[in-house]
């Protein structure tokens, strides 16, 4: 199993995609992959964790050090770093994360994300806008940021 040892302690993969770009693209191919574990605590409450996956090559390092002098908005925060914000948004407007990843969170009442390296840098702005992007967006009429925390956030179950 792809998810080790977390196995012993319960936790089961539940849903992942794996967005991939053509090596058109400069410093070669870029895979972007997202996993979402459950551990059902009783029959109605479901803890849920979103993991991403680290840097992968030439072009997520590329991204990063370019982008650095660059910082950009993001579903309600300005100041966001650029490279970090192009990869989340091209994992969350991809189709498989709405197809897929989405209605899994959809059953958790519960979400921690993990990740290590980029993976930990995509967490943080994840939480960011899952956790404030509503209240910071609030009576702004930017729909670029609207369409972020649109594309990001699910409904949880009651």
């Amino acid at each position: 199993s792809r998810i080790g040892g977390v196995s012993v302690h319960g936790w089961k993969t539940f849903a992942f995609m794996v967005r991939e770009t053509d090596s058109s693209m400069p410093f070669g191919d870029d895979t972007d992959t997202v996993y979402v574990l459950k551990k059902d605590q009783s029959a109605n409450y479901r803890k849920c964790i979103i993991g991403f996956q680290g840097s992968d090559g030439a072009s997520d390092l590329a991204n990063f050090i370019f982008r650095a002098k660059d910082p950009t908005d993001y579903c309600g925060r300005s100041g966001v770093h650029t490279g970090v914000k192009n990869e989340l948004w091209r994992i969350t407007h991809d189709s498989q994360y709405a197809n897929v990843i989405v209605p899994a969170l959809e059953t958790c009442h519960e979400v921690t994300c993990v990740g290590h390296s980029l993976g930990g840098s995509l967490c943080n702005l994840f939480t960011m806008c899952a956790n404030h992007g509503l209240e910071s967006l609030r009576g702004s009429n930017n729909g670029r940021m609207w369409d972020d925390y649109n594309s990001l956030i699910w409904e949880t179950p009651s």
